[in-house]
Parts: C-alpha cells; sequence; structure tokens
C-alpha cells in the first residue's frame, strides 16, 4: 500500500513538473513571438502628388539655374509621401545641409564655378518595425539621403547625371536613372531637375541581423551576418524600394 502511494505520488509530480516545463516552453515561444518585429511593408509611390515641386522656367538660360532658385531638399517629400512607400513609417525627421558642387566652364553656355546650394541636400530618418528612430541616436531607424545635384536646361542636368553616378540605367517614372547597387543609390534626370536617392545604411536590420520585408503579400527576408544576402538586400532596394521614392519626386515635377 505504501508503494503504491509512493508510486502514485511520483507519477503525480512527474506529470507536474512536465506541465510546468511545457507551460515554461509556451511562454517562451510566446514571448519570443510577441518579442519579433513584424516584417517592413512597402507600399508604393501615392496615385496623385500630394503637392508640386515647382522650378524656374527659363527657357532662354543655358546651362545651370541660379542655386537660390532650386528647391530645397527636405521639402521634396512629405510625411504622407513616406508612408506611402513606408505605410509603418514614424517619428520622421529630416536635417537639412549645403551642398558644394563645382561646375565647369562651358564655352557656348557658360554656368561654370564653384557654388553652395543652401538646403539641396537632406537626411530623412523615421522608424520602422525594429528599427527605432530614437531621439540622440545618430545611426537609428531607416535613413534615406536625398541630394538634389542639378537644376537647369535637360542638357545641364543629363550631362550630370553620370557624373553622380556609374551602373546600368533605368527609365523610373519618366526618369532617366543610373543605378550603383554597392552603394544602394539611384541618380536621376528628370524635367530640369537631377538628383540621387540613397538608402544610407544599406542593410537595415531587424531582430538579430535579420530583414524581413513584406511586399505584395509576400514576405522577403535577408541575413545581414551572410555577405551574399547583404548583395541580395541591396539589389532589392534599389529595385523595389528606392524607385517608389523616385516616382513620388518625379511625379511633383
Amino acid at each position: 500500500m505504501i508503494s503504491q502511494y509512493w508510486a502514485s505520488a511520483r507519477r503525480e509530480t512527474m506529470v507536474r513538473a512536465r506541465v510546468a516545463a511545457l507551460v515554461v516552453l509556451l511562454s517562451g515561444l510566446m514571448m519570443s513571438a510577441c518579442s519579433r518585429p513584424e516584417p517592413i511593408a512597402l507600399g508604393s509611390a501615392p496615385a496623385s502628388p500630394s503637392s508640386r515641386i515647382v522650378l524656374p522656367l527659363l527657357s532662354d538660360r543655358p546651362g545651370i539655374y541660379p542655386v537660390n532658385m532650386w528647391p530645397k531638399a527636405c521639402d521634396l517629400l512629405s510625411d504622407a509621401d513616406l508612408r506611402a512607400v513606408f505605410p509603418q513609417a514614424a517619428d520622421v525627421t529630416r536635417k537639412p545641409e549645403d551642398l558644394r558642387l563645382s561646375v565647369f566652364t562651358d564655352p557656348l553656355r557658360g554656368g561654370g564655378g564653384r557654388y553652395v546650394v543652401p538646403g539641396a541636400q537632406c537626411t530623412y530618418r523615421f522608424s520602422l518595425p525594429g528599427a527605432q528612430n530614437t531621439p540622440g541616436e545618430t545611426w537609428g531607424g531607416y535613413v534615406l539621403k536625398l541630394d538634389v545635384y542639378a537644376v537647369g536646361n535637360r542638357e545641364f542636368v543629363r550631362e550630370n547625371r553620370h557624373r553622380a553616378g556609374a551602373g546600368q540605367t533605368r527609365v523610373i517614372g519618366g526618369a532617366e536613372c543610373t543605378v550603383d547597387v554597392d552603394s544602394v543609390l539611384l541618380s536621376c534626370a528628370a524635367d530640369r531637375m537631377g538628383f540621387t536617392l540613397q538608402d544610407l545604411k544599406g542593410n537595415v536590420t531587424q531582430d538579430g541581423g535579420v530583414a524581413h520585408f513584406q511586399r505584395n503579400g509576400q514576405v522577403t527576408t535577408f541575413d545581414g551576418d551572410r555577405l551574399t544576402q547583404i548583395d541580395q538586400q541591396h539589389d532589392f532596394v534599389t529595385r523595389y524600394v528606392l524607385p517608389e521614392v523616385v516616382k513620388t519626386i518625379v511625379a511633383k515635377l
């Protein structure tokens, strides 16, 4: 009778221990699932532009337009524009900078010299799932850099596109763009305005060095610890992400 009692008690203890272990395991799995950020959702350029970029129309002026007429880079993308492409974007900040450039004098068209273009550069930073833009941190969040490097007649803009980037050429939203996959950069010549758009981080990561992007209902994952997948992420961003931002800008011209 005593042996049966102890045997029964031992079985009950073992059952309780297994149940407790199972509860701990399930709790750990649930906490892991809850702590893992959701994929970075990717949208598309707005169906219609939120505003217009007003450029000078100086048909009789060759080459470069006066730099005080150039648009400010931080004004080219609104918060709504960014959220159309990155629906989860939050905590959007902008850092404007002046652009210094040198233009060679053309004997026929003139316009050469060195220029300081106020506000022609802008760094856009914002939070996405697993990539937080925290005040005071210099490298948090998702980071895009937009430079307006040429405003003038079409010939001037097209000539300067080749100086700003090297790589294959694509037509994106009506603009001729040079694609630099290694730098995650697009250099585009649109109507009277040339600009570059770059993903400064190149391989943004979420949990433990991994990035999950959701596009058209499909999730694509990149492991930042694998060199080949970093290259694949660069190609993915220049092929599917940055072009939607370019289309947003070009549609405003």
